[in-house]
């Protein structure tokens, strides 16, 4: 089975920061260009699935609910549905790791302790990119494997790059006009031998879909 996993924010749609905070993010919603074409490229293959897995910590520290999250995504699947592409399912992660998030950013004065909801505070977060734990969870629940299902993960941040890599996969970053920083750490990555021809980076979410159609078929 082949799996494309996917970055919600800043890859399909504009990044507002903690987008979802406001009660008229609908109204706010903006799909970043050649993302519609690219899901129908993609969708247009049955034996491809195409899943969201994104990293929405907004919950963790008192941005939205795990419900206004979920609704967003929905509402971002029925929009590609409308427009005649296709996203199978999605993954989100709300926890966030204890001295890797909360305590840094605190430290950094860019957190108040009295936002976080500690409930969603953990030592580990294996579900949180760039580990693999959402891609875990929609490849066994088709009775696969990771080790035995061919990976790409599409995204804007080296997180996601890191994810689609540490999957035994490979990644696309997409450049959206506002990670230039994610670009340079991604390209020091490329260069490391062990991931020759394993990330790509490209201008828009189309090009990834070629990108990956051309990697499996050509």
């Amino acid at each position: 089975m082949i799996y494309i996993f996917v970055d919600r924010d800043g890859t399909l749609n504009r990044d507002l920061g903690y987008y979802g905070g406001d009660d008229n993010w609908a109204d706010n919603l903006e799909f970043h260009g050649g993302v519609i074409d690219g899901l129908r490229l993609l969708g247009g293959r049955d034996e491809i699935k195409i899943h969201i897995a994104s990293n929405q910590s907004g919950v963790a520290i008192g941005y939205f609910s795990e419900g206004r999250a979920r609704e967003i995504t929905e509402y971002i699947m029925k929009i590609t549905r409308e427009a005649g592409g296709r996203i199978d399912g999605y993954e989100l992660s709300f926890h966030v790791p204890l001295f890797g998030y909360v305590i840094r950013r605190a430290l950094e004065g860019r957190l108040s302790l009295s936002n976080v909801d500690w409930k969603y505070v953990k030592l580990r977060t294996p579900r949180r990119k760039p580990d693999i734990g959402m891609m875990k969870n929609v490849v066994e629940a088709d009775g696969n494997k990771i080790g035995n299902s061919v990976i790409y993960m599409i995204g804007d941040l080296k997180q996601d790059i890191e994810m689609g890599i540490n999957a035994g996969g490979k990644s696309v970053l997409v450049l959206n006009g506002s990670n230039d920083k994610e670009k340079g750490k991604v390209e020091k990555l490329m260069n490391k031998p062990k991931l020759k021809g394993r990330i790509q980076i490209v201008e828009n979410f189309l090009e990834a879909a070629k990108w990956i159609l051309d990697d499996l078929y050509s």
